[in-house]
Protein backbone atom coordinates (compact mmCIF):
# COMPACT_ATOMS: atom_id res chain seq x y z
CA UNK A 1 0.00 0.00 0.00
CA UNK A 2 1.34 3.54 -0.78
CA UNK A 3 1.68 5.23 2.08
CA UNK A 4 2.18 2.85 4.65
CA UNK A 5 5.89 2.85 6.51
CA UNK A 6 7.07 -0.74 6.28
CA UNK A 7 10.40 -2.35 6.92
CA UNK A 8 10.19 -4.62 3.78
CA UNK A 9 8.32 -5.77 0.63
CA UNK A 10 7.97 -8.19 -2.34
CA UNK A 11 7.11 -7.17 -5.58
CA UNK A 12 5.79 -8.07 -8.70
CA UNK A 13 8.87 -9.67 -9.71
CA UNK A 14 9.69 -11.18 -6.77
CA UNK A 15 12.49 -8.89 -5.86
CA UNK A 16 12.56 -8.25 -1.74
CA UNK A 17 13.16 -4.80 -1.12
CA UNK A 18 14.17 -3.59 3.04
CA UNK A 19 14.73 -0.57 4.53
CA UNK A 20 16.32 -2.38 7.58
CA UNK A 21 18.12 -5.22 7.74
CA UNK A 22 15.74 -6.62 10.03
CA UNK A 23 13.67 -5.78 7.47
CA UNK A 24 16.21 -7.55 4.74
CA UNK A 25 16.09 -11.04 7.06
CA UNK A 26 12.62 -11.41 7.11
CA UNK A 27 11.99 -10.57 3.16
CA UNK A 28 14.62 -12.93 2.76
CA UNK A 29 12.74 -15.69 4.45
CA UNK A 30 9.76 -15.23 3.21
CA UNK A 31 10.63 -15.17 -0.31
CA UNK A 32 12.34 -18.59 0.41
CA UNK A 33 9.76 -19.88 2.36
CA UNK A 34 11.34 -20.18 5.43
CA UNK A 35 9.26 -18.13 7.48
CA UNK A 36 10.89 -19.47 10.64
CA UNK A 37 14.41 -18.76 9.96
CA UNK A 38 14.11 -15.14 9.70
CA UNK A 39 15.49 -14.36 13.37
CA UNK A 40 18.58 -16.43 12.55
CA UNK A 41 18.87 -14.84 9.10
CA UNK A 42 18.65 -11.72 11.16
CA UNK A 43 21.67 -12.52 13.25
CA UNK A 44 23.70 -13.80 10.21
CA UNK A 45 23.37 -10.40 8.92
CA UNK A 46 23.83 -8.70 11.95
CA UNK A 47 27.27 -10.84 12.64
CA UNK A 48 28.31 -12.18 9.36
CA UNK A 49 31.76 -13.04 11.08
CA UNK A 50 29.95 -15.72 13.19
CA UNK A 51 28.30 -17.52 10.02
CA UNK A 52 29.84 -20.84 10.85
CA UNK A 53 29.10 -20.67 14.31
CA UNK A 54 25.60 -19.61 14.49
CA UNK A 55 24.65 -22.34 11.53
CA UNK A 56 25.91 -24.60 13.94
CA UNK A 57 23.93 -23.64 16.58
CA UNK A 58 20.65 -23.76 14.55
CA UNK A 59 21.30 -27.25 13.23
CA UNK A 60 21.85 -28.51 17.14
CA UNK A 61 18.66 -27.05 18.07
CA UNK A 62 16.97 -28.03 15.03
CA UNK A 63 17.68 -31.79 15.96
CA UNK A 64 15.75 -31.85 19.47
Amino acid sequence: MRGVACEWWIDADDEVHASTSDGLARGLAWSADRWADRMLVARVLAQPERVDELLAEYAWESER
